[in-house]
């Protein structure tokens, strides 16, 4: 909750600069924000008969390019490294693909999964492109998977990501 102590005791007073702050039905002065929490959306996927979710880790950036490149998508940025928590809501292992779609901006970024050899990703400047990580295996519950890029110390370069879902192994 938020509360503009002000604009309730200018309105108590009656000298409240606006009219609305005497309407008792106002949301002006105060205001209640909900969000979701982690268990919400957990509970939720669940509840929706998913089987995976992914949700990004907290050293993940966040832009919108809206004024750059007239884009209005929400972008999540990658720098050195960071962290995708993927859950398998089912109680089995599961396999699955993971599929990353992103751009590199102001240069070329390379991308791997720490402790998997075999994934590995060089993205280029402005070029939206699909990555899809084959036959990664899901248990039960929370799955970390951390992408990083080995030369960030040298470039700087990050990745835009405006997308990440998981889809079961046909």
């Amino acid at each position: 909750m938020f509360t503009n102590k002000a604009a309730i005791r200018l309105a108590k007073f009656g000298v409240a600069y606006r009219d609305e702050f005497y309407d008792p039905a106002t949301n002006r002065m105060i205001s209640a924000i909900f969000y979701n929490t982690r268990e919400d959306v957990l509970r939720h996927a669940r509840e929706q008969g998913q089987a995976a979710l992914v949700l990004y880790g907290p050293e993940w950036g966040y832009v919108k390019l809206w004024q750059q490149l007239k884009d209005f998508r929400d972008w999540r940025i990658l720098e050195k490294q960071a962290s995708l928590d993927v859950y398998n809501l089912t109680a089995s292992t599961n396999r699955v693909t993971l599929k990353m779609r992103g751009m590199a901006l102001n240069g070329s970024k390379r991308i791997e999964v720490l402790g998997e050899s075999r994934f590995k990703r060089d993205f280029r400047h402005l070029q939206l492109e699909e990555w899809a990580l084959r036959d990664i295996i899901l248990q039960p519950g929370l799955n970390k998977i951390i992408f990083s890029d080995p030369l960030w110390s040298v470039s700087n370069i990050p990745l835009l990501v405006d997308q990440i879902e998981v889809s079961p192994l046909p």
